[in-house]
């Protein structure tokens, strides 16, 4: 999953839960088998509203990839605003900012 996150191009989170047997007796091996349990097979990890409902699921943990999403990033956008002039790059810059903001 690890790996999976780092080669995603763009933003990606990745939530770890692991058992930490040395000093935790309660989050054990066992404990982590029992509450655990792979996202349902053919899941579409393009759902954004199912992603979110799996993900707030709590019994049982769902362990996999939730959503995915093939959009420009931030630097896509930018690199796309190289094209032009200084004020095409800000009215990019710009129209993020009014985006996300």
């Amino acid at each position: 999953m690890i790996e999976r996150g780092l080669d995603h191009r763009g933003f990606a989170i990745i939530d770890t839960y692991s058992p930490c047997p040395t000093f935790n007796k309660v989050n054990t091996f066992k404990s982590y088998r029992e509450e655990t349990t792979d996202l349902p097979a053919g899941h579409d990890t393009s759902d954004r509203v199912e992603a979110m409902r799996l993900a707030s699921v709590e019994d049982p943990l769902y362990l996999g990839v939730f959503y995915q999403a093939e959009l420009p990033t931030f630097v896509d956008h930018l690199e796309a605003g190289h094209t032009g002039t200084e004020a095409d790059r800000t009215k990019v810059i710009e129209s993020l900012f009014t985006k996300y903001s």
